[in-house]
């Protein structure tokens, strides 16, 4: 994308402990910020990019797990369910993936059709479908599906 090198902060992958991963990487995202945050002291996007799992998963926000309740954290430590190759993770927080003028989600194939019938048309429990959780303050939420993933909206 032409960015600045200075400008991108892969998150640390090959640490032994995720929760202290988790804290160095978000001290990092805080001195990078600055006193570029918001009202609540949350970190401001243009834009974040988003996918999703067949499961309704973002990021490394799972179904049922405690990392959809942190309301402070910028980063915390995940852990996948047993049927992922890497289970031990990192991930942003809802509240910081909600700071963008424009949340994408890029969703493809049949496999996921369930789950965006979930995201964006059934009256179901947010925690049941992570993505769900992730709604912009102040700006808009778009989603772009392939013909498979799309399958099971009423307009599909």
């Amino acid at each position: 994308v032409g960015a600045a090198a200075e400008r991108i902060h892969p998150m640390p992958t090959a640490g032994t402990d995720p929760v202290k991963d988790a804290e160095r990487y978000e001290t990092m995202l805080r001195t990078e910020f600055g006193k570029n945050l918001d009202a609540d002291g949350f970190p401001l996007f243009d834009l974040v990019l988003q996918g999703m799992g067949s499961d309704g998963h973002t990021a490394s926000l799972f179904p049922g797990k405690a990392s959809l309740a942190e309301k402070e954290r910028w980063v915390v430590a995940a852990r996948a369910p047993s049927t992922f190759a890497v289970r031990d993770r990192l991930t942003l927080t809802v509240p910081v993936l909600s700071r963008a003028r424009t949340i994408l989600f890029l969703i493809t194939g049949e496999k996921k059709a369930d789950a965006v019938y979930q995201l964006l048309e059934a009256d179901s429990d947010p925690e049941t479908c992570p993505a769900k959780m992730i709604v912009p303050v102040g700006g808009k939420r778009v989603v772009i599906l392939d013909a498979e993933a799309a399958g099971m909206l009423k307009n599909g």
